[in-house]
């Protein structure tokens, strides 16, 4: 009986015993699976965190490249990433002059040059208007170029030189370097007039107020209409040279 008894007393205390162990089990297995959330949800944050890093830098990379595209020179567009000058700029000046220019020390180029850069625009200048003492037209003087002439406005005014020439304008000079329309002033042709000297195909005209170094009101000068877009635009009138008028200045190719 006794025996019996001790029997069924090891068996009870296996059976806790297991019972012990088995709860053991489930807490690590329940820690375990706990703590795998917590690994998986820092791996997503660190996966999620590499995204982020990774859309930053391209993000920042297409930020550059397109900074990059948009380079100009000389403040010219620039469509290939490549220094190339895609227009020229044509304008009327805003000061005056009577027909003695060269004998004022007022060089006609040097004006062109400083309304140019007054205004910001890049680039060389020069006058539309005979030089002295050689009397060369600005046939002989400037770089011709096949480039399209724009106003400061960005008014398309003529496909090319040659257009300049033949007097096929799209649309008239007519503005100053600031992009705006010249003051109007009166001469004995009218009130928009620039001194030039030239025929209408640019050579050299008899009428030159003495090569621009005269304002005798006896002289006269061929002038041009800033306002034309035919040959007109050249040579449209001989002033007399007392009257004061403005200049052609035309941006020179590279």
């Amino acid at each position: 009986m006794r025996i019996a008894l001790a029997l069924l007393c090891l068996a009870a205390c296996f059976t806790d015993k297991g019972a012990d162990l088995t709860d053991t089990t489930a807490s690590a297995d329940t820690t375990s699976s706990t703590s795998d959330p917590t690994t998986t949800s820092d791996t997503l944050t660190t996966t999620t965190t590499s995204d982020a890093l990774a859309t930053t830098t391209t993000s920042d990379a297409l930020t550059t490249s397109t900074t990059s595209s948009e380079t100009t020179c000389d403040g010219l567009p620039n469509s290939n990433g490549e220094c190339e000058t895609e227009y020229l700029r044509v304008f009327v000046t805003v000061e005056t002059f009577a027909g003695h220019l060269y004998a004022s020390a007022r060089d006609p180029h040097s004006v062109c040059k400083e309304e140019a850069e007054n205004n910001g625009l890049p680039g060389e200048y020069r006058a539309w208007i005979v030089g002295y003492p050689l009397m060369n037209s600005p046939l002989d003087d400037f770089e011709l170029s096949s480039l399209p002439y724009r106003r400061t406005d960005g008014t398309l005014v003529a496909n090319s030189f040659d257009a300049f020439k033949l007097g096929n304008l799209l649309a008239p000079v007519a503005l100053t370097a600031g992009g705006e329309a010249p003051p109007a002033s009166n001469d004995s042709c009218g009130s928009t007039h620039a001194w030039t000297g030239t025929n209408a195909d640019g050579s050299l005209a008899e009428s030159t107020c003495k090569g621009f170094t005269s304002e005798s009101i006896a002289q006269t000068g061929a002038a041009g209409d800033f306002t034309a877009v035919d040959k007109a635009w050249s040579s449209a009138c001989d002033v007399s040279c007392e009257n004061k008028l403005r200049l052609y200045c035309f941006q020179q190719p590279n």
